[in-house]
């Protein structure tokens, strides 16, 4: 039960998120993780995208700019060595770009961080990215959307959860 303005509530279920996004809802339960759980992964994904380990406050498009192989501008770079070596890891193994999609997913439709950088908590807990299908998305999209809406209770706080989700969710 969502309670919006007024005391007023709306009823969501996972079967309204799987209705909306199709997500898997699987028997896994999928939680967040965050930074101290697991650095080596959160570096060596950074890495492999190119990205400074140090410059945590990289936006999403940055990131869909490392794995697409375009500029700020979305024009298409030209081929040196690092951007072929990263055509050629994605090439070799799916998972790569399977995991970076789930990431920018997360960041930008799921769970946006309030700062606008790239939200890299569920990157820790995508390790294998074969078993997605075995998590709960659905149920995780729910719990984001709750507490999106206990965090936005304060008066000077914004909204920072699954919005797209709201939309669809509204309208159909």
């Amino acid at each position: 039960m969502l309670t919006i303005e007024h005391g007023r509530e709306i009823q969501i279920t996972e079967d309204d998120v799987q209705v909306c996004f199709n997500f898997p809802r699987g028997h896994k339960k999928l939680k967040r993780r965050n930074f101290s759980d697991n650095k080596e992964n959160v570096l060596s994904w950074r890495q492999h995208l190119g990205v400074d380990e140090r410059d945590w406050d990289s936006r999403p498009l940055e990131v869909v700019s490392q794995m697409m192989f375009v500029d700020e501008n979305l024009q298409m770079l030209p081929d040196d060595e690092e951007s072929i070596a990263r055509k050629e890891r994605y090439a070799k193994d799916d998972r790569l770009f399977i995991r970076d999609f789930i990431a920018l997913v997360y960041a930008c439709l799921i769970e946006p961080a309030l700062s606008g950088a790239f939200n890299q908590n569920l990157i820790l807990g995508l390790d294998e990215v074969e078993k997605i299908s075995e998590f709960n998305w659905c149920d995780f999209i729910l719990s984001c959307l709750n507490d999106a809406m206990d965090k936005w209770k304060s008066p000077t706080s914004i909204f920072a959860g699954p919005l797209m989700f709201l939309v669809v969710r509204a309208i159909i």
